[in-house]
């Protein structure tokens, strides 16, 4: 009898030992399939963690009655991560599967209508599926539009960009209607019936047709930029920001340029964004790397570029000659919003393909987007902003045009790239700072100069050592590479 007892409290034991493990794996769940690898739909987040890729893909001949799984590789397929390309229809392979056994899994709603315009789905009619798209943008639940948004821009990622500006277009297949286009940019989502989709003039999703040549195909002008897909609205005053998980414009790389003073009061962490701009080059606003007014002597403890999970260190700063720190640190921001311009030099370079063009903008209203880190949202979270830019003071003796933006900006947002809508991979300036006069509240851009641009390129691309309006700052190399790696 004891040694009955014995041999039972032993399997239980051992028994209790395996239920803990598949409560406490961070890969199984009680019915013996995997928790999710990607965040839930409602999540803040999109995508997984790119070091969990080798854990997933150990699975993938083990999707049968796993919804989990199937929703993971789903979404896998659909995006593309740490370096896998994106194949469409393996991820619409995926999403058949879990459809048969999850017919109303939450991962359904947001790629299945991205599968029925590829043509790799025909559960419902075109039209319906972008008018899903449009349901969600339209929602009134930020989380929701911003998923939406996500998916139609990387479908125009994954998809051809063409020039429509001479192309005769329609809304039915048939091409008995012409359409009404007012833009020069779409993707093809089906070359063979000129099938494409782009933003009507109103704002919303639009399907067009191009009537095919002789040959079957139509004829279209490929373009190599992205397209970036946003929701109408700009009204003055109102934040109109939108998450992004994924940088969408092809040629343009940020990060987070993060610096420590130390104060009377301890230590103060400041952080904006940057852009890189050359392989060892980022730029950024001058009054990101400014000490604040209580700094103790005026130097940085530390400074870094935070980029894609990465620090890198930071060699050589150059900011603008004609910025001044003293209008800053009195808060006369259009004192200095001119001059608001610093180009960073980190010790190694990026490995990015390809880097965006610096040119100076008209006198006229302008269509810009930015892309930066705001302090008032998740954490090192992307967001970007789509508005009006009009110009407000001149140059005048070294500085450049101070432009007046429509849209809300935050603090951690200074210093992002500030591009030409119409053409992303081009940037004319970066953001400044946010003004405030008596109920006027508004964000001003520094714009670049032709003179500034030609000088930038010859200090970035030209191996010179000194520059007509940037000075180069000297600073203490084993302070600024401190618990860097």
């Amino acid at each position: 009898m004891h040694k009955q007892l014995l041999n039972f409290f032993g399997n239980f034991s051992q028994l209790g030992a395996l239920m803990i493990a598949l409560i406490f794996s961070p890969f199984a769940s009680a019915e013996g399939c995997p928790y999710e690898f990607f965040p839930p739909v409602a999540d803040t987040q999109l995508l997984m963690p790119a070091d969990r890729l080798p854990n997933l893909l150990q699975f993938e001949s083990k999707t049968e009655d796993c919804p989990e799984l199937l929703a993971d590789f789903a979404q896998l397929y659909f995006w593309g991560i740490a370096g896998l390309s994106p194949d469409m229809q393996r991820s619409a392979h995926y999403l058949v599967q879990l459809r048969a056994i999850a017919p109303v899994h939450s991962v359904l709603r947001l790629l299945e209508p991205a599968m029925v315009l590829l043509g790799e789905s025909h559960r419902y009619s075109l039209h319906e599926a972008l008018r899903r798209y449009q349901r969600e943008i339209n929602s009134g639940q930020p989380l929701r539009r911003d998923k939406a948004l996500a998916v139609i821009n990387q479908l125009a990622a994954v998809g051809q960009r063409v020039d429509v500006s001479d192309q005769k277009l329609f809304l039915d297949p048939q091409h008995t209607t012409p359409a009404a286009f007012n833009g020069n940019r779409a993707v093809v989502l089906n070359a063979e019936a000129g099938l494409l989709f782009a933003y009507g003039h109103s704002g919303g999703l639009e399907l067009l047709w191009a009537k095919p040549l002789a040959s079957g195909k139509a004829a279209f002008k490929h373009v190599n930029e992205y397209l970036s897909f946003f929701a109408a609205g700009n009204d003055s005053g109102l934040d109109h920001r939108r998450q992004q998980w994924r940088m969408p414009v092809q040629q343009l790389h940020s990060g987070i340029i993060r610096s420590r003073f130390m104060t009377q009061r301890g230590q103060r962490d400041i952080h904006c964004t940057a852009t890189v701009i050359a392989s060892q080059w980022l730029l950024t606003a001058a009054h990101c790397l400014s000490p604040p007014q209580d700094a103790a002597n005026g130097q940085l403890s530390e400074l870094f570029f935070e980029w894609q999970g990465e620090k890198r260190v930071v060699s050589e700063i150059w900011r603008h000659r004609k910025h001044r720190a003293a209008a800053e640190g009195a808060g006369e921001v259009l004192a200095y919003s001119g001059s608001d311009l610093a180009l960073i030099k980190l010790q190694v370079g990026v490995n990015v393909a390809e880097f965006p063009q610096l040119n100076s903008p008209a006198a006229t209203p302008l269509q810009i987007i930015s892309y930066g880190y705001p302090q008032d949202k998740t954490p090192g979270s992307l967001w970007a902003s789509k508005c009006q830019a009009k110009p407000y003071l001149r140059a005048e003796n070294g500085y450049g045009d101070v432009y007046r933006l429509n849209c809300s900006n935050s603090v951690g947002q200074s210093g992002a790239a500030i591009l030409n809508s119409a053409h992303p991979q081009q940037i004319f300036g970066v953001l400044s700072a946010r003004v405030r006069q008596g109920t006027d509240d508004y964000n001003v851009f520094a714009a670049f100069a032709p003179d500034l641009v030609k000088d930038v390129r010859g200090l970035v691309f030209g191996a010179k050592d000194e520059s007509r309006y940037f000075e180069r700052l000297q600073f203490n190399d084993r302070h600024w590479a401190r618990n860097v790696h």
